[in-house]
Formats: C-alpha cells, structure tokens, sequence
C-alpha cells in the first residue's frame, strides 16, 4: 500500500513502554511499542519490542493496519520523548509529519499506567467512597493494635445486624505482612478459612472482604498517586479493599465495603476500651456505625458456645497418674489420641493453664482447659470416680500431657508425648461447699467482731479472684479482672444482703451477648456465695500497681450502710 493514499489527520504520541519482567515466547523484550492517537485517545498499536529490535515494523502496522475502531492512516505530528528522535526519523520523513520533542506525554502517561496496572499488580483496589475512610483508618494505623492483638482473637456481632449480620473479623499484622483486618461474611466462610489453611480440606472455599494496609514501597505506581489524592496514604501505609471468592481477587460491592468500614469502626472502639486485654480476653463493647446501634464481642482465641470436645468427638483415652504423696510429684493427665488428632489438638491447647472438672450428670465428669481466667471448653470426658480428683485438689495442679500414642493401649511411652503443659487445677465451687476458703491466703482468718477487724479488703478479693491467677496477668489485665472481680462481689453482697439485684441484673445483662463472660461472671456469683457468704462488704478497687516486681492492690470497702472504709 502506498502511504501517500492514505489521509494525514491529528497528532500521535509515540513511546516505548517498560513493561518489567516481560517474556514471550522467551524472548526479553525492551518493552512494548506504543502508539496513541491523541485526539481519539485510542491507542493504535501496543507491539512487543525486542531489545535491539528496529521500530520499522511496529510503526508500519500503526499506519496500515491499527488496532480497531482506528482505521488506516497517518499523523500530521508526531510527539515523542528526545531519547526516541533520532528512532522515529525515518517514519516522520516516510508520513510527511512533523516531529516535536516534549517532556510528558500527556495521552501515552495514562495507557503506560494502565499497562502496567495490567501486567503488574492489577487494577487499582481504592474504595469507591473514600471520605468516610480517612478518620478511621488514620486512627487505625495510628493504634496499631495489630502491634499486641493477634489474629487468634475473633470479633463477632450482634445477630441481625444490617451491616455485618454474624460476620467474624480478624486483626491482622503481627506476621509483618499486611495490616489491617480481614472480615469472613458468614462463619462458614471461617470455617472453610480453617480448614483449608490447616489442610484438613484442601478443596475448601471461603470468602472474605478485606481492608489492607500495605507499605508504600509495595504499591504500584499508578495505585500510589490515586490513593494520596483520595487522602488513603497514612504514616508510609496506602489503603486497599477487595474482595476474595473462589481464590479470585474482586472488587467490593457497595454494601461490603460499608460492612468493612462498620468493621473497622467496631474493632478501634474495642481497642479504645478494652487495649491489649483483648488478646486474652472476651469483651463487649457497644458503638453506633450510620445510626445503628450494634455490639462486637471478642472471644480470644476462637468461640466455644457450648460444651464439647475442643477435638470434635475425637476417640480417645484418658489416664490419671498419681504419683505417691510421699514423692512431692505432681499428678499427670495424659489424654491419649490417633498420632494425627494428638497433633491437632496440640496446636489448640496451646496457652492452657489451668483445668478443672465439671460434672454434668450421667456419671460423667468433663475436663474443662482454661487459658487466664477463660475457659476454653472441653478437652475429654470420662467416668465419675470416687476420689479420683483428691491429688489435683490437694497438689493445686499437675501436669497435662496429649499423647499420639492410640486410645486403644492402655500402655504410656513417653516418646508418644506431643505436648506436655504444666497446669492448675481450679477447684469446682460445687465440690467445694463447706470445705471453707481454699487460699492460703486466709489460712486462719476469721470474720468474728465488726468488720473493721475482718481480713483486709485486698487480700480477701485475691482470694476470691484466685483461680484466675491475677499475679500472673499484665497490670492492665489484672486491673479489669479485679474491677470485674470487686463489681461482681458487691453485686452480689447488694442482692443477697440488700434485697437489691439490680446491679447484679444489670451486671448479667451486658454480658448476654458474650456467653463466656456470662459463663466467669456467673462462676464468681456462685463463688462467693458458696464460700465467702460471711463477708459482707462492699469492695471498690483503688490502686493496682506492680512494686519491687509484687503486684500491690487497694481496696477500699463499706458495709451496708457504713461509711467506706480504706484498705
């Protein structure tokens, strides 16, 4: 075809685009030849350029044959970076068309950013109202709580909630990778998670929406300049949020991503009022997110509704070793299971300090596991004993042992062993009625004569907190506990002396949406019921503070219609 045929129209901008990593057919390319109309802003030729390669036959098929809707033709003026002059010499003489040196190609930046979105890292993931993300997601990064909450700890929300309904988030950041959270929809979506991460299902699918934080040195160069304009670049972090279903990335719809930020919004005001304490344990917080009121709840470590195995249903066998008194050993718990199951439930007892037993009827006995003062759920079950127990009260604790040595043998080898944790053992209040104060910090305390003569505040409320294992919490944690302790207490004393429950109602009532603190409030009523009847104060916790590396507390009290009296 003879070019003078064909008609001299517009402007082009001619560029060679690096494109990094770029292989076909093996061969390393220099980049891809690039030819946009300026006037049509269509591109009429992107071609593969390999390095040393001549530009003659990329700019031929501009002008004859160009990628549809352009049709055959060739520019009046060309414009092009210096470094590619002397190349485009030839072609500017052949099309009769003016050549001009500029320092940006105004139509070319556009498409090379998008190529390169292309080959590179995908289109860009910015939320399609960015406003209302600024304020939290500045506060978010600011706190960064993924710096002590760890992405074992799952937040929850009220059923019926519009915006996230029985969605389960997660905090992520503590592996040094992307920050931010990521909220699974359904707790199936969760479950599938789980599975396939632990590789018990491998064809499990799930999804989930999530909100990253990603370093700006990782963000593409066409996602950076977007996000700093919308304002979603925060202390060296760059915002994205996307979808992922069926292994695939997708972008949100407009009611996920104002799920994800009533997500974001819920899990800072969590962090608010509860901090670091989140990781070892529940709380509720309630908060409005576009004038809907709603609660999170947080349950470290995962959520166990009802009683049952933590290995579900697992066969297994369990063996009490009681060594003689007379040695100073601890008692031993080994549950016994296939190799595999041993190996699981390794992994989900890990951070167990503490057992005890509970006795559901049927002569059966349960074996609670408790990490601080929350209880984990059910490791095993076996049959009620007379007795069997009496070495772990009188011990205080022993040692718990999760063996793959079968639960078919009855023989133990210790080589079997998967995991070996020292424990407590948490005294049962119904096994305890009568037996009096089981702390030694008591030992021969009597509350005959007035109060002012009764133990002191603090140590009573220690007591009264023991199982809880309060001198082994970080300060902050031992605080909320003592405060819970002493409000349960008072709560307590106020209904059964005062013949008022309402603080005790009102107590229960905000825990109904977390039945774990249902479960350690209602333990510590029955507690003081049963074993602290005859003090009849009221407790407020002044001062916790940790002196000398010893945890000191002040605790002021009342009686019922006396004035408050100092620890």
């Amino acid at each position: 075809m003879d070019w003078k045929t064909l008609p001299r129209k517009g402007t082009w901008e001619i560029d060679i685009v690096e494109v990094p990593e770029l292989l076909v057919k093996d061969v390393a390319l220099q980049g891809l030849l690039l030819v946009v109309d300026v006037q049509q802003g269509l591109v009429r030729i992107a071609a593969p350029l390999a390095v040393g390669e001549s530009l003659d036959a990329g700019l031929s098929e501009a002008v004859v044959a160009p990628t549809a809707p352009c049709v055959p033709g060739r520019p009046r003026r060309i414009r092009c970076r210096r470094a590619l002059r002397a190349r485009l010499r030839d072609f500017s003489e052949a099309v009769h068309a003016e050549v001009k040196v500029v320092g940006r190609l105004s139509t070319v930046g556009p498409v090379v950013e998008s190529l390169r979105e292309h080959f590179v890292s995908g289109p860009p993931r910015l939320p399609s109202a960015p406003a209302p993300w600024r304020e939290p997601v500045a506060e978010l990064v600011a706190a960064a709580p993924w710096t002590a909450v760890s992405d074992a700890v799952q937040f929850l929300f009220a059923r019926g909630n519009e915006l996230l309904g029985d969605a389960v988030a997660l905090l992520i950041g503590q592996a040094g990778e992307q920050r931010g959270l990521v909220i699974y929809p359904d707790p199936e979506d969760f479950q599938g998670f789980m599975q396939r991460a632990s590789g018990d299902d491998p064809s499990a699918t799930w999804t989930c929406w999530c909100v990253h934080l990603d370093p700006i040195a990782e963000i593409s160069e066409s996602h950076l300049p977007m996000a700093e304009h919308l304002g979603l670049v925060f202390d060296g972090f760059a915002l994205q949020v996307f979808a992922v279903e069926d292994m695939a990335v997708v972008p949100l719809t407009g009611g996920q991503e104002s799920a994800c930020l009533a997500a974001v919004q819920a899990v800072l005001a969590a962090w608010r009022q509860h901090g670091a304490s989140l990781e070892h344990r529940p709380s509720v917080t309630s908060l409005a997110v576009e004038q809907t009121e709603f609660t999170v709840v947080s349950v470290p470590g995962g959520r166990m509704d009802e009683p049952g195995p933590l290995l579900l249903e697992a066969e297994h066998r369990v063996i009490l070793e009681h060594p003689d008194p007379a040695s100073g050993e601890a008692p031993v718990l080994i549950l016994k299971f296939t190799k595999r199951n041993a190996l699981r439930l390794a992994k989900m007892v890990e951070g167990i300090d503490a057992l005890s037993v509970a006795c559901p009827g049927g002569g059966e006995v349960e074996i609670i596991g408790w990490a601080g003062p929350r209880p984990l759920g059910v490791l095993a079950r076996l049959p009620d004993e007379p007795g069997a127990w009496d070495p772990w009260r009188r011990s205080r604790g022993g040692w718990l042992v999760i063996s793959g040595g079968g639960p078919r043998r009855s023989g133990v080898r210790s080589r079997d062993y998967v995991a070996r944790l020292e424990v407590d053992f948490l005294t049962n209040t119904s096994d305890d009625l009568g037996q009096g104060m089981e702390s030694a910090l008591l030992d021969g305390a009597s509350w005959e004569g007035p109060p002012e003569r009764w133990p002191k505040a603090s140590t009573v409320l220690l007591a009264f907190l023991g199982p809880m294992g309060i001198d082994q919490m970080p300060l902050a944690l031992a605080r909320q506990a003592l405060e819970l302790g002493a409000a349960v207490w008072s709560a307590v004393v106020s209904a059964d002396e005062g013949g008022d429950a309402s603080m005790l109602d009102t107590l229960l009532g905000a825990f109904q949406a977390a039945p774990e603190l249902v479960a350690v409030t209602e333990e510590l009523v029955e507690r003081k019921r049963a074993l602290f009847a005859q003090d009849r104060r009221l407790f407020k916790v002044d001062e916790v503070d940790i002196v000398l590396g010893e945890l000191k507390v002040v605790v002021s009290w009342t009686s019922q219609l006396g004035r408050p009296v100092g620890d």
